[in-house]
């Protein structure tokens, strides 16, 4: 109840006028101080999330948050900073060969000009014997060299899809190019070199808690 300023009849809350004496009656007060409700988050996020824990059970943000992958109130995945770096360093590691491989290829095309310019440095005599053996290594395994080249240039670019993209493709994606990549190190004599497809399965047991949160 409050009452009118006017006559001082006690008129109900919602009572704009009283009924009395006619009076505009205003209730003044201080608004009761209302709490923002937290962004609920959005159906298809809650679904995600729900299938990559355990089907129906409840979601538990900081089971989440020590995961590989995250799902923020927008919806977009984030990868934790741990993921970021390692898949930052096995795209580094994937570049590298590649420019090894084609680096060995651009001599093997320009051969005569770079052991003609070492043959004019006396003290550059080792590193022409290299050149040597690296060339005739080359022309004996050239498709070989290429196909690398390729390979390890390609899954280069599909980690770094991967860490923009968040999707499982990518994933697959540097999976078949890494594998490829070893097995022509492996078939040109290198058993060593399956260490080069062991990144992914590396990545990929980083990644499995977390699996069905990618796209």
């Amino acid at each position: 109840m409050q009452t009118c300023y006017n006559c001082g009849k006690q008129v109900d809350d919602n009572v704009l006028i009283c009924p009395d004496c006619g009076a505009l009656v205003k209730r003044y007060g201080r608004p009761e101080p209302q709490t923002p409700a937290p962004d609920a988050p959005q159906p298809q996020i809650v679904a995600d999330m729900q299938r990559a824990y355990g089907g129906g059970q409840p979601y538990d943000p900081a089971q989440s948050a020590r995961g590989a992958v995250r799902v923020g109130a927008d919806g977009r995945r984030h990868f934790s900073g741990a993921m970021c770096l390692w898949l930052v360093l096995c795209a580094i590691g994937a570049g590298y060969l590649a420019a090894g491989f084609g680096s060995a290829l651009l001599i093997h095309a320009n051969r005569q000009y770079f052991f003609d310019t070492l043959r004019m440095l006396p003290e550059m005599a080792p590193v022409i014997n290299i050149l040597t053996i690296l060339m005739q290594d080359v022309d004996a395994f050239h498709t070989v060299y290429v196909l690398r080249t390729v390979f390890f240039a390609g899954k280069c670019a599909a980690l770094i899809w991967l860490l923009v993209s968040k999707r499982k493709t990518a994933f697959y994606a540097a999976a078949v190019l890494s594998v490829l990549a070893a097995a022509m190190l492996i078939g040109s004599g290198g058993l060593g070199s399956i260490i080069y497809a062991l990144d992914m399965l590396i990545t990929w047991l980083l990644l499995r808690r977390s699996w069905k949160l990618l796209r």
